[in-house]
């Protein structure tokens, strides 16, 4: 059966999957979720709760296994479908992507709860505290990001983009001049060098036209 793949390209996580997707034109049936609905077809729907119990996207359903969470999914993928070029076997390369996409949740994710949902929500929606501490955690993400890559092309280390960079980009770019601009990237050279390289990834202006 082929893959069913449940997204909204809104989601950072969920146009992550759907960019490797796309990059290694692996066979997939797309599932465009509507993100809070209870109605058929949305995130909150009792259809969907059964398919991913969070009620949220990315998720995928590969002949009845079923399995949420962006890294999980990229692995996963990575895993069955021999995505070797985001993916390499070496043990090592490995060991560096997995170490970013587990630090990713508590870091360069922060770039949504401290910058871009408050841009989005009326005033008074967000504890002020919780989104500055946020914002300040995203803005430390990115400094530590540009100082990595002072000293290599992708964020793994590696001389091709890996799952870590899309994953990465997702989150970043949303904040930088290809997008909204409302990041000063100034400070972060290696950031915006980085940028435009992730860029020209295939299956990235399919994935981010929602943003154009």
């Amino acid at each position: 059966m082929v893959l069913k793949f449940y997204f909204n390209p809104i989601s950072q996580p969920a146009r992550t999957v759907w960019w490797a997707l796309l990059a290694t034109q692996t066979q997939h049936e797309p599932n465009l979720i509507n993100l809070g609905d209870s109605k058929p077809g949305g995130s909150r729907s009792e259809e969907y709760l059964q398919i991913n119990a969070s009620g949220t996207v990315p998720a995928i359903d590969d002949d009845g296994f079923r399995l949420g969470e962006s890294a999980a999914i990229l692995v996963y993928l990575a895993d069955k479908f021999e995505w070797t070029s985001l993916y390499p076997k070496d043990i090592a390369v490995r060991a560096k992507i997995n170490e970013y996409l587990h630090w990713h949740h508590r870091n360069t994710r922060e770039i949504t709860i401290g910058i871009i949902r408050p841009l989005a929500a009326p005033p008074g929606t967000y504890d002020p505290v919780i989104v500055e501490h946020s914002k300040k955690t995203a803005l430390s993400a990115l400094k530590a990001l540009d100082k990595t890559l002072s000293t290599s092309i992708y964020v793994a280390g590696t001389p091709e983009p890996t799952l870590a960079d899309m994953l990465a980009y997702c989150e970043i770019s949303q904040v930088s001049p290809h997008f909204t601009g409302v990041v000063d990237f100034t400070p972060f050279p290696n950031l915006v060098r980085w940028l435009d390289l992730c860029a020209q990834i295939p299956g990235y202006e399919t994935s981010h036209e929602a943003f154009k």
